[in-house]
């Protein structure tokens, strides 16, 4: 896979730099087949990963849709202890409609993929979800025709991205927001320049529809509108997009009003404010989210970082070194007293210096590079900026993962250059190193994808073996969420809240270190003796999530790094026996 990830950052690099808008219709085609190849030998080999972190939300929203095809939001499934302690101490009863914060999209693509099927297995799941990918890169290549001289080299470097990669791994909703996003604004931008009213109704539609995956996209409204009012001719045009894109929120909506009495945005942001209450918009947590999605970006666009500052003459700029360091002090300083770092050795700090310090170049180059501001640059910082900030105050926690919407903006940004002046001849002297940060950041892609693949089979092999072979035919409990819980409950163990204190003599109870997000009842844990720990190792020394390496590729909650060179267990379970029955 490293050798194909080589081939393409070869040839087709060298080649395609140099290429502008003439070239395009001759080259495109060729272009585009080789990118979605790629995008295809990325992804195939790990259609068999295990189902990881949130996917078990959405797919326990998609087997409700069973029962209720037209309600998916009903009764009270895909719920974790916090959520059950939020509705306990608001006195309500549990409901999904409050607690899942994004939109039904994706599990209906899940529940009719499991349809035609034959049930919910990783392989067809994972296959169908490639087509997000594939998506995401199609309109990458039209934006980025439209916005920079050679649209090969920004979509290529979206594809070759390890966040991009590792998103399309899951049937979460990243990717295919992104992909839905990507097309609404392709579609609307290319439907707003030629006045094609049929480009304009279907951006609506996929607008629409990306919202229906995320919420966060409906950031694609300002974007549009600021689009539309930087046009001088088919303005009026224009706003044609706004009909099938509030026919179909508003649909929604109507659905949330008719079933529940509400709107589901409303619900679950309330939902959430009391889910995250003292832990969300203090200077300390707004930092920690700041540093950890500096950090995912720069420790997975690293190749990128180093070609910039170090092959091309613009990225010797003094401004975005200057803050790239100032960056990386921040690590060293610690001015947010954040504690973690009190708790990180010296390679630790040294690598979340560097990976901080990487991002931080990369947004700062890329703003340097859009000045001074015109309307495509200014559109597109727009769009930059706006997609970060909303990753960092928005969103609850620092995650890789949340990156991803950055990275089209800050990649076409890079590629791009002054309006009416091609900056493609800057980029073909650069073209070895071009295509060495290429292979390298394929190559790194693949590495944290077969340790992401080993970590997300862990639990679903502890569930099929593990559990048999330490507790035998006894009654089995557990704590912990993602994929665990999944396979847990898919063997037919039980969910134990930290309130439960069910659990009788002779029972086992089995909590991981990572994946368990809480601890159970005191009075169980009276009654309790811990039997064994069981380690689950690695055959690589890279870790996404590991409290030990501190890394915390999905939550920064595990670590500041997006991921660490550590050979700590990729899991530990702990094991306990219930000695004496409830009082």
């Amino acid at each position: 896979m490293v050798l194909s990830g080589s081939v393409f950052a070869a040839s087709p690099v060298l080649g395609a730099l140099g290429a502008g808008p003439a070239s395009v219709p001759e080259a495109g085609r060729r272009h585009r087949l080789l990118l979605l190849a790629l995008v295809v030998a990325t992804s195939v080999p790990f259609w068999g990963k295990a189902f990881h972190i949130d996917d078990p939300f959405f797919i326990a929203i998609a087997e409700n849709l069973k029962e209720h095809p037209l309600r998916p939001f009903g009764g009270a499934v895909a719920l974790d202890d916090t959520d059950h302690r939020v509705f306990t101490r608001l006195g309500s009863a549990p409901n999904t409609f409050e607690t899942l914060s994004h939109p039904p999209l994706v599990p209906y693509v899940i529940a009719a993929v499991a349809a035609v099927s034959g049930g919910l297995r990783e392989v067809p799941q994972h296959a169908a979800f490639l087509l997000f990918s594939l998506a995401a890169v199609w309109f990458q290549y039209r934006l980025a025709r439209r916005f920079t001289p050679a649209p090969f080299l920004p979509t290529l470097l979206l594809a070759s991205s390890p966040l991009f990669m590792l998103g399309g791994q899951s049937v979460m909703t990243d990717v295919p927001a992104l992909a839905l996003f990507l097309a609404g604004l392709a579609l609307f931008v290319e439907g707003t320049d030629s006045g094609d009213a049929r480009h304009l109704l279907l951006a609506g539609v996929l607008a629409g529809l990306a919202v229906l995956t995320r919420y966060v996209c409906l950031g694609l409204l300002p974007l549009g509108v600021l689009y539309a009012l930087g046009r001088r001719r088919h303005t009026a045009k224009a706003w044609l997009a706004l009909v099938p894109f509030g026919l179909v929120v508003g649909l929604w909506c109507f659905q949330n009003l008719l079933e529940h009495g509400g709107v589901h945005l409303v619900a679950s942001l309330r939902h959430y404010g009391e889910y995250y209450e003292g832990r969300y918009f203090t200077t300390a947590d707004l930092g920690r989210r700041a540093i950890s999605d500096l950090a995912a970006l720069g420790g997975t666009t690293l190749p990128l970082a180093v070609l910039l500052a170090v092959r091309l003459p613009a990225g010797r700029d003094l401004q975005p070194v200057l803050s790239a360091l100032g960056a990386s002090a921040l690590v060293w300083l610690n001015p947010l007293g954040l504690h973690e770092l009190r708790e990180y050795d010296f390679p630790r700090k040294a690598a979340l210096a560097l990976f901080l310090a990487a991002g931080v170049f990369l947004l700062a180059e890329a703003v340097r590079r859009s000045l001074p501001l015109r309307a495509d640059r200014g559109f597109l910082l727009l769009w930059l900026l706006a997609g970060f900030f909303a990753t960092v105050v928005l969103l609850p926690f620092g995650s890789a993962r949340y990156v991803i919407p950055v990275l089209p903006p800050l990649i076409l940004l890079l590629c791009g250059g002054e309006e009416g002046k091609a900056v493609a001849p800057r980029w073909t002297r650069a073209a070895r190193g071009v295509g060495v940060a290429v292979t390298l950041s394929v190559a790194l892609g693949l590495l944290v994808a077969i340790a992401d693949w080993q970590y997300a089979n862990v639990y679903r092999e502890f569930a099929r073996r593990g559990v048999p072979a330490v507790a035998g035919d006894h009654r089995v409990w557990f704590i912990g969420d993602w994929g665990f819980r999944y396979y847990m409950e898919k063997a037919g163990h039980r969910y134990l809240l930290s309130t439960d204190e069910t659990p009788t003599e002779g029972d086992f109870i089995v909590r991981p270190q990572n994946a368990a997000l809480h601890l159970m009842a005191p009075g169980l844990g009276a009654r309790t003796q811990r039997e064994l720990q069981v380690p689950a190792m690695g055959t690589l020394p890279i870790r996404v999530m590991s409290y030990e390496a501190k890394a915390g590729y999905y939550s920064h909650g595990w670590g500041l790094l997006p991921l660490a060179i550590s050979w700590a267990p990729l899991e530990s379970f702990e094991v306990f026996r219930v000695i004496a029955p409830p009082s």
